[in-house]
């Protein structure tokens, strides 16, 4: 499926390599300057030495213009490269489907074969963006950010070997449970798409009979269908968000507390400790973005197959 899927690409696939470089480069800039204030803190601020605060401050300077640069190229690419990937693919998909046998007609009905045009191949383009992206971006800043903490103190960064995994079980079981839901979703959005299609062809029928109160009810009927389902995938979706958050604060909480005790005690130095829980807001924002792929991934992953069942 993902190779058939992958073959739209084409033209802008040097794109869609070029936006995760530039995602790596603005990340590991963006993990790095923690570090770099971490030694400003400790070997410049606390001893007044204004020369290394300078100098120091300079690289933070132009690493965060080269980051700025990284993230801007990173977005105007993967725009490029996704919307590319939709037109291509729906090129693709209008023209097989041309070359249907009248036996391929009946299997497809209309309406599944326009939202398959439309709302389908849309939020394939979204996730194939945010795969080029933001699925880049989220486990590089997680892998540079343990690393860097690693760096930083061993012993206190151990405390990320336990929250990652974790998180990492709880999104596991929450795209288990919704991924089938928004199958179910999007073959109810055929259903009404049906509905609103039989209307609009017989609109005269429908007026001559006085049957526009059958045929809203019929509609009525075929939204609360789509509601039900969507409503409850998106409430078991909606759960990331509170685990991850449980998990990531606790894990500042951790930080806070065993960090002070060790500051006082004179094994840790105020600037280590900033830079771990800068740290651990960047594991928290990286899992926030993973969470937020998966969703979208989760959605996505259903209009791939349907997209795949009319190409082969």
């Amino acid at each position: 499926m993902l190779k058939r899927l992958g073959h739209s690409v084409r033209e802008f696939k040097k794109y869609a390599w070029i936006s995760p470089v530039l995602v790596a480069i603005e990340t590991f800039i963006e993990t790095f300057i923690p570090y770099l204030m971490s030694k400003m803190i400790d070997n410049g601020i606390i001893p007044g030495n204004l020369g290394y605060i300078e100098k120091l401050g300079g690289f933070m300077l132009i690493g965060t213009f080269v980051s700025l640069a990284g993230g801007a190229g990173a977005s105007w690419y993967s725009s490029k490269a996704s919307t590319g990937f939709a037109k291509n693919l729906r090129h693709d998909l209008y023209h097989h489907i041309q070359d249907f046998s009248f036996e391929d007609v009946d299997h497809f009905s209309t309406s599944s074969i326009v939202v398959r045009l439309t709302t389908d191949i849309m939020n394939i383009q979204q996730a194939f963006q945010m795969l080029i992206r933001a699925a880049a971006r989220a486990p590089l800043m997680l892998i540079f950010s343990i690393t860097m903490a690693f760096t930083v103190d061993s012993e206190m960064a151990m405390v990320f070997v336990v929250s990652v995994p974790l998180m990492a079980i709880g999104l596991t079981i929450i795209i288990a449970i919704g991924r089938p839901l928004f199958r179910k979703v999007y073959q109810r959005y055929d259903g009404l798409n049906r509905v609103v299609r039989e209307n609009l062809r017989g609109i005269r029928v429908v007026k001559t009979y006085n049957r526009a109160e059958t045929e809203d009810k019929k509609a009525a009927n075929a939204s609360a269908r789509i509601y039900e389902v969507f409503s409850k995938a998106e409430r078991i979706l909606q759960l990331n968000s509170p685990i991850m958050q449980f998990v990531m604060y606790g894990t500042l909480l951790f930080l806070a507390w065993f960090g002070a005790k060790r500051i006082v005690a004179g094994s840790m130095q105020t600037g280590q400790l900033v830079s771990l829980i800068a740290y651990a807001m960047s594991v928290l924002m990286s899992l926030n973005i993973l969470s937020n792929v998966f969703n979208q991934m989760t959605i996505s992953l259903a209009s791939a197959q349907r997209i795949d069942e009319v190409l082969t």
